[in-house]
């Protein structure tokens, strides 16, 4: 299935995200193409610049068309939008599996913009579960949308246009894996589109599944407890999975709900015994210092659910009891045009 326009005249983008915007912009402002987005209520309220800018406001400046839609599948206006030989279709982690007689009338020209280097880390959450691993290698890649494109679950296994790239060592957090990713993803978007505008063909190319890694996605209030008998590298790396631009990993002190953020192992004070684990030990002006099994750690911010400082004081106990623990290794969860769903099953 080849991927070739007489004509690139429009794009069609659908689904939400910083790219997405940035993109649309371009095309309208600086490529002279009509564009059309598609988005649901979820992503109207995301910050899609440094400023802070929601989605809402950054297309209305713009001067882009948005719709809003709880399922394409039946808006005629995706149809029709569509419904134009020198129209391509893209999506952002769009929330809808595209019906069968979409993609029999606008295939090839439906495709899927994936912010990883298929066909590893596949599913959802890449940065935190690269993070984990300290993983630093990335990439982006288009792809047909098909029967089996399903966000979050499952892919065509093929792509048309695909790229790697390494990360700094000082991508720590997720926020810094976006920040990096973002603009390798928005040059990688605009160089295929210039491409697809001067008439380019593009064949497709089967993934290796065979180095195929999935991982699911992740809800930070859900999954991101802190297991006290991990390693405090294991404990360092869990709780910068979790940082800026998520509320961050969370424990307790007492009965209050603690959220850890900016942490970096400390070795100099030594090991300590299990039972110390989650210890507050010191405090300075950097922030406290928390015994792990093997070393300390040091965590430079703590906040309570309101996002409000929480003071950490020597001798507090940061503890998370073993049931929020087996919680988080059970949960399943999926995101819909409506936001999250708890599933035992996508």
């Amino acid at each position: 299935m080849t991927l070739r326009l007489d004509l690139l005249s429009r794009v069609v983008l659908f689904g939400g995200g910083r790219l997405m915007a940035e993109l649309a912009g371009h095309c309208w402002g600086k490529a002279g193409l009509d564009v059309i987005v598609f988005t649901a209520e979820r992503f109207l309220d995301e910050a899609v610049d440094k400023d802070g800018t929601n989605l809402t406001e950054f297309l209305e400046r713009s001067g882009v068309t948005c719709l809003i839609s709880e399922d394409i599948n039946g808006e005629s206006a995706f149809a029709a939008a569509m419904d134009h030989p020198g129209a391509v279709g893209l999506g952002f982690g769009e929330p809808w599996r595209i019906a069968p007689t979409l993609l029999e009338s606008f295939s090839p020209r439906l495709l899927d913009f994936m912010s990883i280097d298929m066909p590893q880390y596949r599913g959802g959450a890449h940065q935190s579960w690269k993070i984990l691993r300290g993983v630093r290698r990335c990439g982006c890649a288009v792809q047909p949308i098909t029967d089996q494109t399903h966000q979050g679950v499952s892919d065509a296994g093929v792509v048309y246009k695909q790229t790697t790239y390494q990360l700094p060592p000082d991508a720590l957090t997720p926020a810094d894996y976006y920040r990096f990713q973002h603009s390798h993803e928005f040059a990688f978007l605009v160089e295929f589109l210039t491409e697809l505008a001067a008439g380019c063909a593009f064949s497709l190319t089967k993934l290796q599944d065979e180095y195929s890694l999935f991982f699911p996605r992740l809800n930070t209030k859900l999954h991101g407890y802190v297991d006290w008998r991990w390693s405090a590298e294991q404990i360092e790396a869990f709780i910068r999975a979790f940082d800026d631009p998520y509320p961050g990993a969370s424990t307790f002190s007492g009965t209050q709900r603690v959220f850890l953020k900016g942490c970096q192992v400390v070795r100099e004070d030594g090991a300590f015994h299990p039972f110390q684990a989650g210890l507050v030990y010191r405090v300075d002006h950097r922030g406290a210092f928390v015994c792990a099994n093997d070393a300390g750690l040091l965590v430079a911010s703590a906040t309570d659910e309101a996002g409000l400082r929480v003071e950490l004081v020597p001798g507090a106990r940061l503890y998370t009891p073993a049931v929020r623990l087996e919680e988080a290794m059970s949960a399943r969860v999926d995101y819909t045009h409506a936001g999250l769903v708890l599933t035992s099953d996508v």
